[in-house]
């Protein structure tokens, strides 16, 4: 038995956490005060938690990846994936239903099958990172926007994640990153999206 200096409760050993740090190798407050602690402090220093998350997934890129790709392999992760891709279709359904292969193919030729962000062309992509343009929502779904033919343009894999759920991304990205940017806002024959 320990009492916690929090809240001032006798409890078992099993309710503190161990710390090395501190008298009997036990935390000097219980568990569930030392988790009310920490979501007070995470939330009232939000942005601090997202750099800090930032730079070590900067530090740690690879280990965040492999640990991502064990993670799908077993079954909890393979039952995620699939909550997630069914939640998906149902909102791309309700959002408007989607689009068809040829109405996909219409509207590479008005971007010239390149990026509507950064510009880089699908062949390009295909050799480099052999990888195809995918379709973004400038809209995102989560934002209201429509998945029909009006509300997608071709992003490569790198912009579209990058640009996530932001309405206006297209603007942030770098001058020298774009490529010829008139062409692909404007389509091919110069009329605006």
């Amino acid at each position: 038995m320990r009492e916690c200096k929090k809240c001032s409760q006798k409890k078992l050993l099993k309710n503190f956490a161990k710390d090395k740090r501190c008298k009997g190798g036990y935390c000097w407050i219980c568990k569930s005060c030392r988790n009310e602690y920490l979501r007070n402090w995470k939330t009232e220093n939000h942005e601090k938690v997202l750099e800090q998350k930032r730079e070590y997934y900067q530090k740690h890129k690879i280990e965040v990846a492999e640990r991502a790709r064990k993670y799908h392999n077993t079954e909890r992760g393979r039952q995620l994936m699939r909550v997630r891709r069914r939640n998906r279709k149902h909102k791309k359904r309700a959002h408007g239903g989607g689009i068809n292969l040829q109405q996909w193919n219409e509207i590479l030729e008005i971007y010239n099958h390149r990026c509507a962000y950064c510009g880089i062309h699908e062949v390009v992509l295909n050799i480099l990172f052999g990888q195809k343009l995918t379709m973004d929502c400038v809209i995102p779904l989560s934002k209201g926007g429509k998945y029909s033919i009006e509300n997608i343009v071709p992003a490569c894999m790198e912009c579209n994640c990058k640009k996530g759920t932001k309405i206006d991304w297209g603007n942030e990205v770098e001058s020298d990153v774009k490529l010829d940017v008139d062409i692909h806002r404007h389509g091919s024959n110069g009329d605006k999206l």
